[in-house]
């Protein structure tokens, strides 16, 4: 199904998934359009990844700082979850106005919207604010969370 997740960039490298909705998904997918980026579905998700594919401009830019960067331009709410191949033992999490949590046991490191869902296995857990992005090494070793501050004019 062209709309199920994963969503991935349009290199094939950036997966995404997503829990919210992104108001501004037309403007953002218009503008991608116009730099000749292809959509297979309707999405806010595909949106998402085409995005943050984009401003990780095919390497140049590592995934959490390209997921940032287009976290700026979101429009709603969300909660991501970012794989990207040129980084195969990190996953990139973050959230606005839709709940994520990480949950922290010995058989690894999980992530929900409902800290529920993985009780089975751990009942250590950090819910992230909002615009805060976490990565996630997939060795359970490590986690570096940031808060996003947005510069005021």
């Amino acid at each position: 199904d062209k709309n199920a997740h994963p969503h991935t960039d349009a290199s094939g490298k950036i997966a995404v998934v997503h829990n919210g909705s992104i108001f501004n998904k037309q403007e953002i997918r218009k503008e991608l359009k116009e730099l000749g980026y292809n959509f297979y579905g309707q999405t806010d998700t595909e949106v998402i990844a085409k995005l943050i594919g984009h401003y990780h401009e095919g390497g140049k830019v590592d995934i959490r700082e390209a997921t940032k960067k287009a976290m700026k331009r979101f429009q709603g709410t969300y909660g991501l979850a970012v794989m990207c191949s040129d980084y195969p033992e990190e996953l990139v999490v973050t959230c606005h106005g839709s709940p994520l949590y990480i949950g922290v046991g010995d058989d690894g490191t999980f992530v929900a919207s409902n800290p529920s869902a993985f009780r089975d296995y751990s009942r250590n857990f950090i819910k992230l604010g909002d615009k805060e992005v976490a990565t996630i090494d997939i060795h359970g070793r490590n986690l570096d969370l940031t808060k996003m501050i947005e510069a005021t004019d």
